[in-house]
């Protein structure tokens, strides 16, 4: 019963900890249904922002919009829902930081949790919710 009690008190301050440092919300959108607009807008935002949104559209590519992400640019679709490997605005942020295609190609490159959440997120269909990027 002691051993019992140990256990479910380690449990517990376990959970409190991971709580304080954020683990739980990586882990449920790794688990669970990823939200565009609060784990992947971020970072396209930070990521691609600078050089594919209205102000700068490099290759033509715009990723502040619902219509625009779907379009894609100058070398064609960068999403195909349900499909990572086919999608460039997966493959690109994943390849090898000194490969030519890598991007982005200024700034800081994703972290491999917000690679894999991308991906994950593709894998999953690419679900945009009710977001359209139009103000």
């Amino acid at each position: 019963m002691k051993n019992h009690t140990l256990t479910t008190v380690g449990l517990l301050c376990g959970a409190a900890a991971m709580t304080l440092i954020g683990l739980p919300e990586q882990l449920s959108a790794r688990e669970g249904s990823i939200s565009f607009e609060k784990d992947i807008l971020p970072v396209l935002d930070r990521s691609c922002g600078e050089c594919h949104s209205a102000q700068e559209n490099f290759s033509n590519l715009r990723l502040d919009t619902l219509e625009d992400i779907l379009k894609g640019g100058d070398l064609g679709k960068v999403l195909e829902p349900g499909n990572p490997d086919e999608s460039s605005l997966y493959v690109r942020v994943s390849l090898p930081q000194d490969d030519l295609d890598f991007m982005p190609v200024e700034g800081e490159p994703l972290s491999e949790d917000e690679v894999e959440t991308l991906r994950q997120w593709i894998e999953q269909g690419a679900d945009f919710g009710g977001w359209t990027g139009d103000s």
